[in-house]
């Protein structure tokens, strides 16, 4: 395209970050078209509030708090107050959440003046996550007091908000209250959080008097959280009830394959936490001659970034380039020497955040890459005094 304008870029960069297909890559290409598009578009293509959300989606994927916050820091000093604005709020409490700053969330979503039920539920997901279930349950209350109905999704986190805190009553009670009180028809993936729920805690003839009773067809996964279960709980009879039904399910897929094979696995690991060597050695004999093969696969993209295009920059946190301070702390996060200018920046970024939403400075996130030797130190800053950008 000779001509391309902001909706443009972010048609491209919404469908990379919108691939969350467990491919790391992904996100990492729509932060490279962000880069691509601030040194081709020039100042006539400005990036707005569409572009922060989905780079968000992005850096939340990837756990990269440093590349939130310095979209947090282009937000509060560019484009608009984040309370004013609920998708970009959204997205920060979504990005804090999913990275590790639970209190950073929370105080992006209390300062608010609007939230959606997208807010909300991004809320209960990042209280979820982090096992503060009965923080979570106080959060459905509060949205019927600011006139927000719960969403499917919302029951979602809900659900596994208590299963992460082993609120089992409140768990079922909450099931309960989906159709009930709420008008929302339960899915699959509400029953499977109830599963869940009764499996962590021992519930296992419950959890599958539960699934028999379904009105819908039990998926492969509920029967899986089951099985989990029995290994955890020691129970080998109704892990062998459970291995029956699964090893019904026919694959149709590579995946699918892979699948069965772990449940051949979980069914023999059943065994063997009850001893039963002789049984485990008959599961993994069948697998064999089944043909199943376990299939692994771990990818760090981190570890596989070929650096191919190097751009000299130079930056102000207070001049008009501001997004170019994520693409510095990109390339830090990338080549993962963090050097003094990175670290300088870090800073600026983190008290004019806090000075905005007269917060505490945002903790800085420990590394936990080995310490390099003083040689190698010194080179490494020396290396760094004209900061190089690299991507893929």
């Amino acid at each position: 395209m000779p001509d391309r304008n902001v909706v443009t870029w972010n048609a491209m960069i919404t469908g990379y970050c919108s691939l969350k297909d467990g491919n790391e890559k992904n996100a990492v290409n729509g932060l490279c078209l962000f880069k691509e598009m601030l040194m081709v578009g020039g100042s006539e293509v400005r990036p707005n509030d569409t572009t922060v959300v989905c780079l968000l989606s992005a850096a939340s994927q990837l756990g990269m708090v440093e590349i939130g916050v310095c979209l947090h820091g282009f937000a509060v000093k560019v484009l608009c107050k984040v309370e004013d604005d609920v998708f970009i709020g959204t997205g920060l409490v979504d990005m804090y959440s999913k990275c590790g700053c639970l209190e950073s969330a929370l105080s992006v979503f209390r300062r608010m003046k609007w939230r959606n039920v997208l807010t909300w539920t991004a809320m209960t997901t990042g209280l979820a996550i982090h096992g503060r279930g009965e923080e979570a349950l106080k959060i459905l209350y509060e949205m019927g007091s600011d006139g927000v109905k719960p969403n499917e999704t919302t029951f979602t986190s809900l659900l596994s908000a208590c299963c992460h805190a082993g609120l089992v009553e409140e768990g079922l009670q909450l099931f309960r209250d989906m159709e009930g009180k709420f008008g929302v028809v339960p899915w699959i993936q509400h029953y499977g959080c109830v599963v869940d729920l009764l499996g962590r805690n021992g519930n296992l003839n419950e959890a599958y008097d539960f699934i028999m009773e379904m009105p819908i067809s039990p998926d492969t996964l509920i029967w899986r959280s089951l099985l989990s279960a029995c290994r955890i709980h020691g129970d080998v009879v109704m892990g062998e009830k459970v291995g029956r039904f699964l090893l019904k399910f026919k694959e149709k897929s590579s995946e699918e394959l892979a699948h069965k094979s772990e449940d051949y696995v979980a069914l023999s690991n059943v065994y063997a936490s009850a001893g039963r060597w002789d049984v485990v050695e008959v599961v993994r004999k069948k697998m064999k001659v089944k043909g199943s093969a376990i299939l692994t696969e771990e990818l760090s993209f981190k570890e596989n970034i070929k650096p191919c295009l190097s751009l000299q920059v130079s930056y102000s946190f207070d001049d008009s380039r501001i997004p170019l301070v994520i693409l510095v702390v990109y390339s830090a996060a990338c080549t993962g020497v963090p050097c003094q200018e990175h670290m300088e920046m870090k800073g600026r970024l983190s008290k004019c955040i806090a000075s905005e939403m007269n917060a505490t400075p945002i903790q800085e996130m420990k590394s936990t890459k080995e310490k390099k030797s003083p040689e190698s130190s010194s080179a490494n800053n020396t290396e760094h005094t004209n900061l190089e950008m690299q991507t893929l």
